[in-house]
């Protein structure tokens, strides 16, 4: 007789696991790269990054950079970028005496009436004159008949309006990071954008679009106007921004791409584990910087590189804002895994009843979540609660939603130690 007829064993694989984001995988992105624009290419080691990539590009220096600290990445991602395009406008206007003809360019209206036996040509030239009188548009204004307003700077968009009798054309449309980014981001297997080209359009728009999205950009900067009281340089730019998620670097020894070393020290590390400053990075020169040069530094909340009491150390480990790389980065983590858990539980399972053992069993996941943050340094406490079944309302109930606020938490961050006050008393 067969012991199936006696004893019945089955047995549900419950395995499905919700894709993790790469917290720790940099994205290497600049003009060069073995594939087609926006195909990331995944490195294990330097060797084979050489495969694809000339020693003498960027690209392979930021990769050099991250795979010469130890310990480093495990995998280090690379692609290529569009190659940049104008936003082309064409405007043609319907002539008409007496008339106004508006076009408006980032918000800046330029309005043109015409006079008596108006034409095509004298109402273009008219506008024309009045966009080029104005040394803050950022477009540049040409054609006879028809206006065609060309970006300044390739990669760089410009929104514009016009009124009803002007009919406007897009001739060539805005190609810049921001559209590489749209694409990128559908990747989630890395975290931490480097761009090989750290022009001012780059770097802003690059700067615009991480911040839409979870995940976050080190800028290398060298520029010696970063280090004085100037406003205008991008470190400037980016902290009155306020980004997040953008983390500014400056370092003024040529040929050596610390923001890269920096990304190879702390990315391997579990995320909420770690502080970005005071690291040691190999293969980089500490700049000699006064207390007024660190000063505008620390004013711009950029990151740099100096020695302290003889050790090379990183300095700030800030984003753009003041906050700190860690938290942003560790919360990203905490949101991932909180959500990955969550799903996972609700796909596997046959169901998750709309009951209060069914909200607890999910709020438990969320808590066990919240103990991992705890042990790797993140959070400190945290308190957490849910609504009961009973307190859900009708259209919760059909939509089949924890609704009534949903399962919340407050936790408290632990921090870290990164300066520290000694006072004693010494007597005979």
């Amino acid at each position: 007789m067969n012991i199936n007829n006696i004893i019945s064993v089955s047995i549900s694989r419950q395995t499905k696991v919700a894709q993790a984001q790469g917290f720790g995988v940099p994205l290497i992105a600049g003009p060069n790269g073995p594939n087609a624009a926006d195909v990331i290419s995944t490195y294990s080691s330097l060797s084979a990054f050489a495969a694809d990539y000339a020693t003498s590009t960027d690209e392979y220096k930021a990769a050099a950079a991250i795979f010469g600290q130890s310990p480093a990445p495990t995998s280090v991602k690379a692609c290529k970028l569009q190659t940049t395009v104008a936003q082309v406008i064409t405007m043609t206007p319907t002539p008409a005496d007496n008339t106004a003809f508006t076009v408006t360019i980032n918000g800046t209206l330029y309005s043109f009436t015409s006079g008596s036996g108006a034409t095509a040509g004298q109402i273009v030239t008219g506008l024309k004159n009045l966009i080029t009188a104005d040394p803050a548009c950022v477009v540049t204004p040409s054609g006879t008949t028809t206006l065609i307003l060309t970006a300044q700077s390739a990669g760089l968009p410009f929104t514009y309006a016009n009124s009803a009798n002007i009919a406007a054309v897009v001739t060539a449309a805005c190609v810049g990071i921001a559209n590489d980014l749209a694409v990128l981001v559908l990747d989630t297997t890395w975290y931490m954008l480097h761009t090989a080209a750290n022009d001012a359009v780059t770097v802003m728009q690059a700067a615009a679009t991480i911040e839409t999205m979870n995940r976050m950009y080190m800028v290398h900067l060298s520029d010696s106007a970063v280090i004085t009281s100037s406003t205008t340089d991008l470190a400037s730019k980016l902290s009155a921004a306020k980004y997040t998620r953008t983390a500014c670097t400056w370092h003024g020894v040529s040929g050596e791409y610390f923001a890269a070393a920096l990304m190879g020290v702390c990315l391997p590390l579990t995320p909420g584990s770690e502080t970005w400053a005071f690291k040691t990075c190999t293969g980089i020169t500490a700049d000699s910087l006064n207390d007024t040069q660190v000063g505008y530094l620390k004013d711009k909340n950029c990151n740099f590189y100096v020695s302290v009491a003889g050790l090379n150390v990183s300095m700030q480990g800030m984003v753009a804002s003041g906050e700190y790389i860690d938290v942003m980065r560790g919360v990203d983590w905490l949101t991932s895994i909180i959500q990955s858990d969550i799903f996972t539980a609700i796909v596997n399972l046959p169901k998750v009843p709309l009951t209060n053992a069914g909200i607890s069993a999910l709020q438990s996941i969320m808590e066990k979540d919240l103990n991992r943050a705890i042990g790797v340094g993140l959070l400190q406490s945290y308190t957490a609660s849910a609504p009961k079944a009973s307190d859900l309302s009708a259209n919760d109930k059909a939509a089949r939603q924890i609704g009534g606020g949903g399962l919340q938490f407050v936790g408290q961050l632990a921090g870290a130690v990164q300066n520290v006050s000694v006072v004693g008393v010494v007597t005979l």
